[in-house]
């Protein structure tokens, strides 16, 4: 149909006449055949296939062979779909399998977080800065893998979108998390010993008043570090959604 509205398009032309007229044999002349091809497609439409042919035990013969083709081809794939087929993603083996790549995929996190945290306490000026060291992996990695156990890690696949979104989520709201961390130690740390204390001896900010307090943290630590955590959480989502396809986890698209 494509080349007879090209010949129709192409006519008013006299040096393209000659070629759309080829093109229109030659189209014509293979119709017969993509009538067999579509019967093999589709099914045995042995009265269309012999429609398009003049000679009957021809076109008898080729249908047969098509459904010999078809059938064999047919049988072949759904061998294959019975012996590669994943387990359920509701089963035991996915559901570890889903758990070890999300807890491989916190770990890479936690030591973007474990450099930063690093990086913090020396370049700072003053003392106490190493909590950062410890505060900022366990962020990361809570952070990040608390996303992708329950936003991606038992899907049947995870997009592009979905992984970017999630690893630049953990990129940010691994900050106000490390700041409640902190938060939370210097408050248990003067509760239980009396020190941890401000410069001026003030208590630390407690619990309630901590989660108002991160947001104004973390918006200076996001300014500073957000550069490497977001770019760095985008990354290691990427990497984690492929593994998710990996055997044991994906579905059977071609059912």
């Amino acid at each position: 149909k494509f080349l007879l509205i090209d010949d129709w398009a192409l006519g008013p032309f006299p040096p393209v006449l000659k070629a759309s007229e080829v093109l229109v044999h030659w189209a014509l002349g293979l119709f017969p055949h993509f009538l067999l091809i579509v019967d093999w497609a589709l099914g045995p439409f042995p009265p269309v296939a012999c429609a398009s042919d003049a000679h009957g035990q021809r076109c008898e013969g080729l249908a047969r062979a098509s459904e010999i083709l078809k059938r064999t081809a047919l049988d072949t794939i759904r061998e294959e779909r019975q012996s590669s087929r994943p387990a359920s993603k509701d089963s035991p083996g996915a559901h570890s399998s889903a758990l070890r790549k999300t807890a491989v995929a916190a770990a890479l996190a936690a030591v973007v977080g474990l450099l930063v945290g690093i990086e913090v306490a020396v370049s700072a000026l003053g003392s106490g800065y190493w909590v950062f060291a410890i505060a900022a992996p366990l962020a990361a990695a809570l952070t990040f893998g608390g996303l992708w156990w329950g936003f991606a890690a038992r899907r049947d696949e995870v997009s592009v979108l979905r992984a970017v979104f999630l690893g630049a989520s953990a990129g940010i709201f691994s900050h106000p998390l490390c700041w409640y961390l902190l938060f939370l130690g210097a408050w248990s740390c003067y509760v239980t010993t009396g020190s941890c204390t401000s410069s001026l001896g003030s208590p630390p900010i407690g619990p309630i008043d901590g989660l108002w307090g991160i947001w104004a943290t973390s918006f200076f630590s996001l300014l500073f570090w957000g550069w490497v955590t977001v770019p760095a959480g985008i990354i290691i989502a990427l990497w984690s959604r492929r593994r998710v396809a990996a055997p044991g986890l994906s579905a059977d698209h071609s059912r």
